[in-house]
């Protein structure tokens, strides 16, 4: 199985859309994405999520991505937004459950998003 998780830094561009079209993976984490970027992508593949920092009262545009073409996602039971940036996942092939995984944005502290 191949994950790919990449902060991609301010959203993506022609470029990395191309990167990550090249790139074959089971499931795919793109850090730092907008939800049109998402909204964009995901009709690429056969599974996907949005998370965003709603903390901020929407201050924030960026998000985490989630796709795969084979394996179902979904947040756990456990998924608290108060930790905000450690996303809590399974993984099922079909309706089987695989494995947890976890997706973590790290951000600097203060977070300041205007950097």
């Amino acid at each position: 199985m191949k994950i790919i998780c990449w902060n991609v830094h301010y959203d993506v561009n022609d470029k990395k859309y191309s990167h990550i079209m090249e790139n074959e993976c089971d499931i795919l984490i793109l850090l730092e994405v907008t939800y049109k970027s998402y909204d964009f992508l995901k009709s690429n593949w056969d599974y996907s999520l949005w998370y965003n920092d709603t903390l901020y009262e929407n201050k924030s545009d960026y998000g985490i991505a989630i796709f795969s073409k084979k394996y179902k996602l979904d947040f756990t039971e456990n998924f608290n937004r108060n930790l905000r940036y450690v996303i809590p996942l399974k993984v099922f092939d079909k309706e089987k459950f695989l494995f947890y995984l976890f997706s973590v944005w790290t951000k600097p502290i203060p977070i300041n998003y205007s950097w």
